[in-house]
């Protein structure tokens, strides 16, 4: 039997240090106008994500719940699809764009392959996760994990303080590793 975790929730920080630029977790370097630019266009860069209308023209795009999503019925947001080196993710192996190309297309690969069984919590061949969302969001030019960016593996990431919801601002993560063992995971 495994013992219990314990999930401490830490909202972290980044002090630009050329360690850390590429993660982008926020950027304390760039002071007033500069700063809000660059929080302006992440929360623009999530909007795009999350706020994208797509119809399917087709009956055979794989879910995670191991059937279909409904032909012609508006959806929000990209897919979430665990596609890791099988498939693509969007906003960095394939652009937004051509994530929309592909849903008007019948015989494009969101109808024709299947991911689940072959890629753990995947389903259809282009999506996107928590972290590769965050980093295209953040803009980063490579697609990062929070875990490999916490407080206590990386030089320059601080705790936001107070711990609160109300300090954290535009570009700060959530944090999330368990205390007492070797493995990280994150939200």
């Amino acid at each position: 039997m495994k013992p219990a975790r314990s999930k401490v929730r830490q909202v972290v920080r980044t002090l630009a240090s050329p360690a850390c630029f590429a993660v982008l977790l926020t950027c304390l370097g760039l002071q007033g106008a500069e700063a809000q630019i660059w929080q302006e266009r992440a929360a623009e860069h999530a909007r795009l994500l999350s706020q994208v209308k797509w119809t399917p023209v087709a009956g055979t795009m794989p879910n995670r719940k191991g059937g279909f999503i409904e032909a012609w019925k508006e959806n929000t947001g990209v897919l979430y699809s665990s596609v890791r080196s099988q498939g693509r993710y969007i906003g960095f192996d394939l652009g937004l764009r051509t994530f929309l190309a592909a849903v008007e297309n019948p015989k494009s690969v969101l109808y024709t392959e299947d991911l689940m069984g072959k890629v753990s919590n995947a389903a259809a061949f282009y999506g996107a996760v928590c972290s590769s969302y965050t980093s295209y969001a953040l803009g980063c030019g490579i697609w990062e994990v929070s875990r490999r960016y916490g407080p206590q593996v990386s030089e320059g990431i601080v705790l936001v303080e107070p711990q609160s919801a109300k300090s954290a601002q535009v570009g700060d993560v959530n944090y999330t590793h368990c205390e007492g063992t070797s493995r990280r995971s994150h939200d």
